[in-house]
């Protein structure tokens, strides 16, 4: 979450305040970069999800404990 701003709420609870703080941790929650390349065993931490455009083929990858794991090459639609 190093991407989201530090903000003092006090000790009121504005309800326009709580509904942007959860948009914005929903947009952070559901970005999923596009990558030009398969992630190395290095890149990333558990539960990263990313899309791979080689240009060729797409493939959705998600990292697990045991490593990265892609899909079969997506069908465009």
């Amino acid at each position: 979450m190093s991407r989201t701003m530090p903000r003092d709420i006090g000790n009121e609870v504005q309800a326009s305040t709580a509904k942007y703080l959860f948009e914005e941790l929903f947009e952070l929650a559901h970005d999923h970069p596009v990558r030009a390349t398969l992630p190395t065993v290095q890149d990333g931490n558990i539960g990263d999800i990313v899309i791979v455009d080689t240009g060729s083929a797409v493939y959705i990858c998600t990292k697990t404990s045991r490593g990265w794991f892609q899909s079969t090459a997506l069908t465009a639609i």
